[in-house]
């Protein structure tokens, strides 16, 4: 064995016994009840749970937003959100409310739901709004989180959670207000789990081990599976369902969905085909996913065989995307160096050459999409815009995202371009049906994954980022995307 490697080894399990002992372990418990567990709750305190949240602003370009709320920060004991993040009384006048419903869904360590009753008031929400266009959006922290959100810490995805919406409201009404969808009520579902196994945060850095395999084993378990589709059924035809996993939460939809994306054979005849995993509205995304690269080996190996003709039919776009952040050094190093002294396991015993995960692996990304967002400029007035929101299927090597004023459409719109690239190239010369295929693999800049304006993250640096103004923007575009004929 490599000496520096032993010595590494060692060091580390001198760490990890020292963690043991002087670890304060989080509990696996239930952050949000509804009523008491031993007992159903009634028709009236099921119809109080998704809470109506008017007090996100977001700036009228569609970058940062802020919260009115006094005692959003008052338990705060270590960090507090950055001044700009409140939203004084003088400064909402110039910013948008972006109204949204939230609610929470919490599995234990088992795989199974803390309160099944917070899944029953988000499917009786459903069925009571769905006579609307619906857009649903459910978000699955990774390590170091869980659900609570009392501490109004800025690393805490659960606090920062908000934050994601008020994009994700922004871009929908941008599409509405150019006639590309109808106008929408958004409902936000945070997933929580106990991703956070001790207390100190520089203890938790030695529960990857732990928190790999709960995550893979709430994954396996199907529950969460279930409930997804159970959700994407109920919403109808007219309703669009967006899951997001962020690092650990990437590792759950895999180890959940794994299995429909390399044996379900497609049947263009049905309204509702699980080969789309949620459905033709649609749309899963992993985001920095600490995933080995060998769990997406009988996907890609098909795809790679055939790849201009290995395409989704179901939705005319893709139906899951896979997003690394070039700079994202914990799936890039630590995740790798934890593989080789098997802290953490991939889906294939024997398969040690294969230790990257899915978004560093270069074989699989050999195939994919590199997105380059940049700022562009922010000083031009009156700029003449429309929506492409089939951005994805044509390979041009760049892309102009404007995004005018909304409180003011005279004044200065913020302006990005977006460069796109297959195999390190520009896309000159790649047939446009080679961006259609069911599964993406994107690494992206960056300054495409990031915190925001919000906050940062914390000790596992760029890792942690899943706010994205521009990120957003094309996936709500992607999810939105239907085909003339269709």
């Amino acid at each position: 064995m490599n000496k520096n490697i032993f010595n590494f080894i060692v060091l580390l399990s001198f760490f990890m016994v020292v963690g043991f002992i002087g670890c304060t372990k989080v509990p696996d418990k239930l952050y949000h009840p509804i009523c008491s567990l031993t007992m159903d709750c009634s028709e009236k305190q099921l119809d109080k749970v998704i809470s109506y949240r008017n007090n996100i602003y977001i700036n009228p370009t569609g970058w940062g937003t802020c919260i009115r709320d006094k005692n959003h920060f008052s338990t705060s004991k270590n960090l507090n959100l950055d001044n700009h993040t409140y939203c004084k009384e003088n400064q909402i006048e110039d910013k948008l409310q972006t109204p949204y419903y939230q609610a929470w869904l919490e599995f234990n360590e088992t795989g199974e739901h803390h309160d099944e009753n917070q899944i029953k008031a988000i499917l009786r929400w459903i069925k009571a709004h769905k006579k609307n266009p619906l857009t649903i959006i459910v978000y699955i922290h990774g390590w170091h989180n869980n659900a609570d959100n009392s501490n109004n810490d800025p690393r805490n995805n659960a606090v920062k959670f908000p934050f994601l919406m008020a994009r994700v409201v922004d871009n929908t009404e941008r599409l509405a207000s150019y006639n590309q969808i109808e106008k929408q009520q958004v409902l936000g579902i945070y997933v929580g789990w106990r991703g956070k196994a001790c207390k100190s945060d520089v203890l938790d850095l030695l529960t990857i081990y732990g928190r790999s395999e709960i995550a893979n084993k709430i994954g396996q378990r199907g529950i969460i599976k279930k409930d997804f589709q159970r959700i994407a059924k109920e919403m109808g035809n007219k309703g669009h369902i967006m899951v997001i996993g962020h690092s650990l939460g990437g590792k759950i939809l895999t180890s959940a969905f794994k299995s429909d994306l390399e044996h379900k054979r497609i049947n263009q005849n049905s309204e509702f085909n699980t080969t789309a995993p949620l459905g033709k509205n649609g749309l899963i995304v992993t985001l920095n996913p600490a995933v080995h690269a060998d769990c997406y080996e009988n996907i890609f190996k098909y795809q790679s065989n055939n790849l201009y003709n290995y395409n989704n039919p179901i939705t005319s776009r893709p139906y899951w995307v896979n997003v690394t952040s070039k700079n994202d050094n914990s799936t890039k190093e630590i995740y790798k160096w934890a593989t080789l002294i098997h802290l953490v396991k991939g889906c294939k015993e024997q398969d040690y050459w294969r230790e990257d995960t899915i978004g560093h692996y270069k074989p699989y990304l050999y195939q994919v999409i590199e997105v380059d967002g940049t700022i562009l400029d922010t000083t031009k007035n009156n700029i003449s815009h429309r929506y492409e929101m089939d951005w994805f299927l044509h390979p041009n090597p760049s892309k102009i995202l404007i995004f005018p004023n909304r409180l003011y459409p005279n004044k200065k719109s913020k302006i990005v371009r977006v460069r796109f690239s297959l195999n390190g190239k520009d896309n000159e010369h790649i047939p446009p049906n080679a961006l259609k295929r069911k599964v993406w693999n994107v690494r992206t800049d960056g300054t495409l994954i990031d915190f925001g304006d919000e906050g940062g993250g914390g000790l596992v640096g760029h890792h942690s980022g899943y706010i994205s103004t521009i990120l957003t923007r094309l996936l709500i575009e992607m999810l939105f995307y239907k085909q003339k004929n269709s």
